[in-house]
């Protein structure tokens, strides 16, 4: 169950001598956007079933220290903008730091270090009664009448970092086992939200009464909202295989309560991550249960989102889940916990605003994807791009096994960022889950010995100019403006293919690439010819992928 947004922020804001006097800012209308253009909405279909993600059957080893410094959150340094003309653009080489060890695909010990309020005095040990899973519940009457005595302290906890020439993942498996950072090493640049400082919220199941904003993405399990357990130590080995190197995470090994595995897999020589989750039901009773992963985003922002971030979602009807914003009809909004709303609304143009640029946003807002799972797709994408730092990042998924998306931003004008972070930094969310949203009526019911498995992976886009189609391993654009066409087109992983622009049977242009992790191919076609089709085909001329634009 979620509380109402609204009151959990009412509740915050009541007076107290931990916090300070809330004002809500105003910020002026951002008139334009020069640094980007609004591509045309694009239809998308994936013909290629998901491939699985690469399983070791090596036993699984401890991690190996390795000497090395905490990671640190590395400034962005966007690359430079390719020339629109060019067939196949080099990509910055793979930098070569102190921590990079010999191997191209390796993985080591490091540390990463918050600065901490003193939260966990405040926990008390609760278990839910319908899981029987054990977790932190916070007390935050006695946290607030301490508060003017607690000030953040250092507070570290240990890595495992997976490396390979192009990515690095850093991952806290004793703060929920969470991807706490992907590093796109040929730029420096990261994905995910990373805060300074572990600082109490209010927010999260209302039987846990608070939650950390500590970033990175996060298993959120047995429940909506973030679960129970992205603050639990989770167990964490290692296996290895040729092709690639794994972090097997698992919350618990008991037989009374359904638990979780999540297996994070780098391949070798390629720039995406495969995220493998198992649930398991060992009970003799069904459970009613959600798994969500939370990818917490700020695609290499410092401070503030990029009012440039465009969001991609698999289609554009949406349920309003919750809101700050007083022009959203208040029969778009939930009532309540106990269903989720009836009416779908365009994200295009809701209540008059195209949600899909930040610069349109306003308070915050949640909303999950009306029809995932009523789609026929093999697999589906939902993404964020950055048009000022030129990176975004894709999530491709099966909508048959885990139908549920959601997308949630704070917006520019809300008002109280201090009770997440000191700094006033912002992320959006960008979830998918085995539930089609958080209501009650969509749980999953897991038999006795059931278990779900499937595979997700997550694709860097760099200087891909956003997102119109992606497989795990190849993202590829296609905008139509005037009298022209511009094609982008990246792989994550080596890939012989051919790419073909066409209107219905005519062929306008066909290029015979070699992709690597290195290069990427971006053109302008002159064409007044609509609508337009670009297709992926292998050298056989079998079709892996295809978007159209009008």
């Amino acid at each position: 169950m979620r509380n109402s947004f609204r009151q959990r922020l009412a509740w915050c804001v009541r007076p107290s001598r931990f916090f300070l006097p809330i004002v809500w800012s105003l910020y002026a209308v951002l008139a334009a956007c020069a640094a980007s253009a609004n591509p045309t909405p694009m239809s998308t279909r994936a013909v290629l079933a998901i491939p699985t993600a690469v399983v070791s059957a090596a036993t699984a080893e401890p991690v190996t220290a390795t000497p090395t410094t905490a990671p640190t959150i590395r400034s962005t340094r966007a690359p430079t903008h390719p020339p629109a003309t060019a067939a196949l653009i080099p990509s910055a080489a793979p930098q070569k730091t102190a921590q990079d060890p010999v191997s191209p695909l390796t993985a080591y010990d490091s540390t990463v270090t918050f600065d901490a309020y003193p939260y966990e005095k405040f926990w008390l040990d609760k278990t839910d009664p319908a899981t029987h899973i054990p977790f932190k519940a916070f007390d935050h009457a006695a946290y607030d009448a301490a508060a003017p005595t607690l000030n953040p302290q250092p507070k570290t906890f240990r890595a495992i970092v997976l490396e390979n020439e192009f990515l690095r993942v850093t991952i806290l498996p004793d703060l929920g086992g969470r991807i706490f950072q992907i590093t796109y090493k040929p730029t420096g640049q990261t994905f995910l939200y990373n805060n300074r400082v572990l600082k109490p919220t209010p927010w999260g199941m209302p039987a846990q009464n608070g939650w950390l904003a500590a970033g990175g993405i996060e298993w959120a399990f047995p429940t909506q909202e973030h679960g129970y357990e992205w603050n639990a130590p989770w167990d964490a080995q290692i296996q290895r295989d040729a092709q690639s190197i794994s972090v097997v995470l698992r919350d618990s090994s008991a037989d009374d309560r359904p638990r979780v595995q999540v297996r994070v897999t780098l391949p070798a020589h390629a720039a995406y991550l495969a995220v493998s989750p198992r649930v398991e039901n060992p009970t003799a009773q069904p459970q009613r249960i959600q798994f969500w992963t939370n990818a917490m985003l700020n695609l290499g922002a410092t401070g503030r989102l990029a009012p440039e971030t465009q969001f991609f979602l698999p289609d554009d009807s949406v349920l309003v889940h919750s809101t700050g914003n007083d022009w959203i009809p208040r029969e778009l909004v939930p009532a309540d916990d106990n269903a989720a709303p009836k009416t779908a609304v365009p994200f295009s143009n809701l209540a008059g605003r195209d949600l899909r640029f930040y610069r349109n946003w306003d308070n915050y807002l949640g909303v999950f994807a009306a029809d995932t799972g009523k789609t026929d797709l093999a697999q589906a994408f939902v993404g964020a791009y950055n048009y000022a730092a030129q990176i975004g990042l894709a999530r491709i998924f099966s909508p048959q096994l885990t139908p549920g998306v959601k997308l949630f931003a704070w917006g520019p004008n809300f008002c109280c960022r201090n009770l997440y972070t000191d700094d006033g930094s912002e992320y959006f969310e960008m979830w998918g889950g085995i539930a089609r949203t958080f209501f009650p009526d969509d749980n999953v019911i897991l038999p006795p010995g059931d278990a779900r498995t499937w595979s997700e992976y997550f694709l860097p886009l760099p200087a891909t100019h956003g997102v119109s189609a992606a497989l795990p391993d190849f993202a590829m654009t296609l905008q139509a403006n005037a009298n022209q066409a511009t094609i982008t087109a990246y792989a994550a992983a080596a890939r012989e293919a051919v790419l073909i622009l066409k209107q219905g049977d005519h062929e306008i242009k066909r290029w015979n690439i070699s992709f690597h992790p290195t290069q990427h191919l971006q053109e302008q076609i002159a064409t007044a010819e609509r609508p337009l089709t670009l297709e992926l085909q292998d050298r056989d001329g079998n079709i892996l992928l295809q978007t159209e634009s009008q």
